[in-house]
């Protein structure tokens, strides 16, 4: 997965938009699957780095196709660092397989987990795919609008 690990370098050196078209470029130089494949394993681990929110903007702007099914994506996700708070995330497997098949198998896979199981992300996927799809890309679109129009941030 030497292409992956390229990849995170070079999106956690993103600073701003022009960088971000940069990666994006790069991107789409890869073969479809390896699109996906590296774009998918970075954006659900755990937020500790600019690549990881930049994979989530890739995935969510390239839409390239899932050689997984749902289910599978579901189990990954379950396993994985995803912040519950990334709505990023959503908004593709909404984008990918609709949101009443989103909600639909995040709600399946929940069913299956035994009672006393902690808390799954899926759980947080099943809120967000909930919500307008408007609403899950925003951070995306807030997030280039600042940059190129100079906006800084509130906090």
């Amino acid at each position: 997965m030497q292409a992956a690990r390229e990849l995170q370098e070079q999106l956690s050196t993103i600073v701003g938009y022009d960088d971000f078209r940069q990666a994006r470029g790069q991107v789409i130089g890869m073969a479809h699957d390896t699109q996906f494949q590296a774009l998918w394993s970075l954006a659900i681990l755990r937020p500790d780095s600019r690549a990881v929110e930049m994979a989530g903007y890739l995935l969510a702007e390239l839409q390239p196709d899932s050689d997984r099914s749902l289910a599978s994506l579901m189990a990954q996700i379950h396993a994985s660092g995803l912040d519950p708070s990334n709505r990023i995330v959503p908004f593709y497997l909404v984008a990918q397989f609709g949101r009443r098949s989103v909600v639909q198998a995040a709600s399946d896979f929940i069913a299956s987990l035994p009672r006393d199981a902690p808390r799954s992300r899926v759980d947080a996927v099943r809120y967000w795919a909930s919500i307008p799809a408007s609403e899950l890309c925003k951070p995306l679109h807030d997030w280039e609008a600042r940059d190129m129009y100079g906006i800084e941030d509130d906090a």
